[in-house]
């Protein structure tokens, strides 16, 4: 396992894990009931996972080159965006954790092998409309 993210939610325990085989990542998260019972579980198709972020009644990830918005009850997908790693600038390698602004959720890029500033994914909380300030 490379890194594993854990909080409480309602008693509940939401887990946020990447694992690795040396040439390849991949992850998941899962709510666990306070026995333990599996509840939902969500794989993330990335390596690179960062930081979750628990607000309202949503799940937020991310990793390489993917954002998504989860409802916490179900775990099901609310909103999601793939393939948005751009291999001619090297951005959307990873992301910080994410930031709450009043109707959007900022995701900025950690990684960068240029001399650039780091970009930053604004997104509709809600609707999950991707915007780059």
């Amino acid at each position: 396992m490379v890194r594993v993210f854990a909080t409480q939610v309602c008693g509940d325990t939401i887990l946020v894990y990447e694992m690795t085989n040396g040439e390849a990542g991949w992850g998941a998260a899962v709510r666990l009931a306070p026995d333990g019972a599996l509840r939902w579980s969500y794989e993330i198709p990335g390596f690179n996972i960062g930081h979750p972020l628990v607000e309202g009644d949503r799940l937020y990830l991310s990793a390489f080159g993917f954002l998504a918005g989860l409802s916490l009850k179900s775990g099901r997908t609310v909103w999601l965006h793939e393939n948005l790693y751009e291999s001619d600038t090297n951005s959307f390698v990873g992301f910080d954790v994410p930031i709450v602004g009043m109707d959007l959720i900022y995701y900025r890029e950690i990684y960068k092998s240029e001399p650039r500033a780091l970009r930053t994914y604004a997104v509709d909380r809600l609707t999950g409309n991707l915007s780059e300030p």
